[in-house]
This record gives structure tokens, sequence and C-alpha cells, in this order.
């Protein structure tokens, strides 16, 4: 007597399960029960997997909205250490060769979230006491927008963009 046994995951991975009933004792009966274990133990790992996948990747973009961040520029040889709280954000730069702090920058930056994932940044040009010409015409054009679109342990990938430029950086929070 044969039997076939069908059951699901995800919508994407399935499995089929063809078995001979036979009398206990039998060699095809003990394999039947050790296949049929091996399977449940699969079943049971990629449940976990999947679900414990889909979990974590939800909970860390909320952990890059306050803190103390770094991210290096290697074309212009500096490291940007970031405070934000709240919705300010200020800038630290340091020179990647000497590792000295060239500058607290003095710049202030409100920082608007859009969803958990994606935020903008303005220069605050009343709360900043040093701002350039760049900073004007990043006012002009609409500001940074920033997309966290990888997470991996404490450093994210974000995508920023100004207007039509876009460059990714990994940006790394630093233990508090």
């Amino acid at each position: 007597m044969f039997c076939i046994f069908e059951f699901s995951l995800q919508p994407k991975v399935s499995a089929y399960l063809v078995c001979n009933l036979a009398k206990p004792g039998n060699v095809s009966h003990n394999f039947m029960k050790s296949t049929l274990k091996l399977i449940t133990f699969l079943i049971f790992a990629c449940f976990l997997f999947f679900n414990c996948k889909s979990v974590s990747r939800d909970l860390k973009c909320k952990d890059f909205e306050n803190g103390t961040f770094e991210f290096q520029d290697e074309i212009l040889d500096k490291k940007y250490v970031i405070i934000r709280k709240n919705e300010n954000q200020i800038e630290q730069v340091y020179d990647l060769k000497t590792n000295k702090m060239e500058s607290e920058s003095g710049r202030v930056m409100k920082i608007s979230w859009v969803n958990n994932c994606e935020y903008s940044a303005m220069l605050d040009t009343i709360k900043s006491t040093k701002y350039d010409d760049l900073d004007l015409q990043m006012i002009s054009a609409g500001g940074l927008n920033n997309k966290i679109i990888k997470i991996e342990k404490n450093c994210a990938t974000t995508e920023t963009s100004i207007g039509n430029f876009k460059k990714n950086f990994v940006i790394c929070k630093k233990p508090e």
C-alpha cells in the first residue's frame, strides 16, 4: 500500500513524501520512520529560520534613530561621527590618516523620519554655528534623503541622495 503526503512551509516551499506502508519490523518501516523524523526536523528548522530572520529585520531600523554613529568617506579621507538625538544631528569630522578631529562642523541637521527605515536631513540654519555654500546648495536641493537598505549587526548600508546624486554609505552605531 502506498501513500502520498504533501506539506507546505511558505508559498514557494513545498515537498511531497511518498511512503510504502509496510509491516512494523521491516527495513522499509524503520527507514520510513527515520525519514519522517528527518523531514519533521527540517520543517521545524526552516520555520525557525524564516520567522527569526524577518523579525530581526523589522526591529533594527529603529535602532538608528538615536545614538552615536560613524561612517567613512574614503574619497575625501574623512571619518564622520554623528551624534543624533531625537530630531537633531551634530557632525564631527576626522582626518582618516591622522585620526584627529578636524572640526566640530557646527552644523546641526534637523532629522525627519518618513518611516522606520527612511529619513531626511536638512541643515538647521538657526541652530548651526557654521555652514558654507555647499550646505546652502543642499538646502535648495531639499536636503539629504537617506534610506536604510541593509542591516548587518550594528551597521546599516544607507542610500543617501541629494537631488539626482546617490551614494551608499555604511554607517555603524557605536556602543553607548
